[in-house]
Parts: C-alpha cells; structure tokens; sequence
C-alpha cells in the first residue's frame, strides 16, 4: 500500500475512533484534574488536616488517580499531536517527531491496558464486556495509537 492511501485510512480511524474518544476523554479527564488540583489546594492550605485526614490506603488511592490523570492526559496529546504529524508529514513527520511525544504515547497505552486487565482481574469479561461507551473514554484509542507505533518502526530509518 502506498503512503497516500494509508494515510487516508489512518484518517478514517481518526474520525471514526480518534474524533469521538477525544470528545468524551477530555471532558473526564478536565474533571480529574479539576480534582486533583483542588486536593492540592486543600493539602496546601491546611497541610495538618488534609494529612490527618488521609489513611494509609487513601495516599495510594490518590496518587494512582493523579498518575492515571496525568497518564491520560500525556497520551492523549501525544496521539494527538503524532496524529497530525503522520496526516501532515507522513512517514517523514513521525520519524522526525520527537522522543517524548512518543515515550507520552507509549506511556498512555501502557496506562490504559494496565486499567483493562484491572478490570479484567478484577470484575472479569461480564464486566469488560458490557463497558459500552466507556471505551471512548481512552481504550479505544490503543488501535490508532498502536498504529502510529506499527508505522514509526516500519518506516525506513
């Protein structure tokens, strides 16, 4: 296949899965860091009783939700910005993007393979299965990120 078509594939996975997981994830994702920085404020304001207040359990707790925020976020933008590189550019734009977009991507799907074999372990298929829209609130995009990846290691250096 020449770069031409598969850049006009690449772009149909765009509007098909890219497009909608955009438009539900970076609401969510908006939410959790409105979150996250509010705690932060909070521990800033009144370190004492925020920290009395936090547990053992609840530290952990906190800390994977600021991960998983800042993991998404990280990995949305970078398939986003990688996106427009290889629709701009093709081959050419993804081998000249740089190292931190793609160690951004690679890190949000990481992430969010990490959250479906939690839930996997966790509540098993019945539950992975009937995630419905929930899938275009990040997993969906491991297929077009996957993409980007597949593209950057096959093209000739």
């Amino acid at each position: 296949m020449d770069e031409r078509a598969g850049r006009w594939i690449y772009a149909l996975e765009v509007l098909i899965i890219g497009l909608p997981t955009l438009a539900m994830s970076i609401p969510t994702l908006l939410i959790g860091l409105v979150v996250v920085v509010a705690v932060a404020v909070e521990v800033a304001i009144h370190p004492l009783d925020a920290l009395a207040r936090l547990q053992a359990g609840d530290v952990g707790g906190a800390a994977l939700f600021v991960a998983m925020v800042a993991g998404g976020i990280a990995g949305l933008t970078a398939w986003f910005v990688l996106s427009g590189h290889y629709l701009a550019d093709g081959r050419k734009g993804l081998r000249e993007a740089r190292a931190a977009w793609w160690l951004a991507l690679i890190a949000g799907v990481v992430l969010v393979l990490c959250v479906l074999l939690a839930i996997l372990l966790n509540m098993g298929w019945k539950e992975l299965a009937d995630f419905r829209l929930r899938w275009l609130l990040g997993p969906a995009l491991v297929v077009p990120a996957m993409h980007l990846i597949y593209l950057r290691l096959r093209s000739p250096r």
